[in-house]
């Protein structure tokens, strides 16, 4: 686990039966992390409430602030908001419980074994983002803002050019196989 991971755990043993609250500032580095080069930049505030009880912690993930993408069609940088929202339950000592596999509400309960101490809530924290970007990434997004024309010109004159010059001749013999069928 990387260094900037590492800041996420939370030492759960050493906390009173109480509630606590966290507060983590997320950067381009954190999506490094987790193998994601689409963010290109990010300022997000993002508060990590845990309500320690004796039998369980239940985590609260709340953030507010923008990230930073490439548009999909002319390649402009685009900073949208994001406001990610998570609930995950920790409950301690596994033995206790009974696990259902088939109850749909289990998704985000983790059950520790009794001889865990820490958690880390990166993935959480990351997973809670995933569910604010959207599928396609444009310009539209920004208010008042279009796509780059010169580039938009750019690629109808590529794409024209490509139609121009026909199949790749490999797609053709290719065909013709199929066509034997």
């Amino acid at each position: 686990m990387s260094f900037i991971l590492s800041e996420f755990d939370i030492e759960f043993v050493k906390l009173k039966i109480a509630k606590h609250s966290l507060e983590y500032h997320i950067d381009k580095t954190f999506f490094e992390n987790f193998n994601n080069s689409d963010v290109l930049s990010s300022d997000v505030k993002v508060q990590v409430l845990l309500d320690r009880q004796e039998s369980m912690l239940l985590l609260n993930i709340h953030g507010d602030g923008m990230l930073n993408m490439q548009c999909v069609r002319c390649l402009n940088d685009v900073s949208f908001n994001v406001k990610p929202n998570h609930k995950c339950i920790y409950h301690l000592n596994q033995e206790n419980f009974n696990k259902n596999d088939n109850n749909p509400l289990d998704l985000d309960v983790v059950y520790l074994a009794s001889n865990e101490f820490k958690i880390n809530v990166a993935q959480y924290v990351y997973e809670s983002f995933l569910t604010q970007i959207p599928m396609v990434v444009n310009c539209e997004l920004e208010n008042n803002k279009s796509c780059d024309s010169t580039m938009l010109e750019k690629l109808k004159g590529v794409s024209k050019n490509e139609r121009e010059k026909g199949t790749d001749p490999r797609w053709d013999a290719l065909k013709k196989l199929i066509d034997k069928k």
